[in-house]
């Protein structure tokens, strides 16, 4: 799993990959989501038989929803999570001062920007997509958060992806 902490070691974003479709010119990887702030969380679950779930729990309340979107990821023809990977890569070594990230299927959103390279600090907005997993059109972003973030964070984050995928 690929965590993006915040600046007091909050879980806030997580991402993890779980099977792969594969057909003649594509591979597409599964993968769960999890957002989260100190009062609330947003799990997005893949099942083996195409069963997903969502669950939100806001102040101890719990929501669960089945039979749901899934999120996938393009390997192939194009690697995203390399692409992904490689985008974080340039922003730690400041080679840009901020990048957006949306998959091919979009289903989420990942924005990282530079706030202060002395500091080390950068601002994370991400967004999901719910009428993408509803009824399957990409109508725009419905859920968001952003958090602020360390470079040791995103390192950690960036060798956490690699080293899931």
């Amino acid at each position: 799993m690929a965590i993006l902490r915040g600046l007091n070691d909050q879980v806030f974003f997580a991402i993890d990959f779980i099977n792969r479709e594969q057909n003649n010119t594509e591979i597409w990887q599964h993968v769960n989501l999890s957002f989260n702030t100190l009062w609330s969380s947003l799990n997005i679950k893949s099942q083996a038989n195409n069963n997903h779930s969502l669950t939100t729990t806001n102040n101890g309340n719990k929501i669960e929803i089945t039979n749901f979107g899934t999120i996938i990821l393009c390997r192939k023809p194009t690697d995203e999570i390399q692409l992904l990977s490689d985008n974080i890569t340039n922003l730690i070594q400041e080679n840009i001062s901020q990048f957006s990230f949306e998959p091919f299927e979009p289903s989420f959103e990942l924005n990282i920007k530079i706030i202060d390279a002395k500091q080390e600090t950068f601002l994370v907005e991400t967004f999901l997509d719910l009428t993408n997993f509803i009824d399957g059109f990409y109508l725009g972003d419905a859920i968001g958060m952003k958090f602020y973030i360390q470079r040791n964070s995103l390192i950690t984050f960036n060798s956490e992806l690699i080293a899931q995928s």
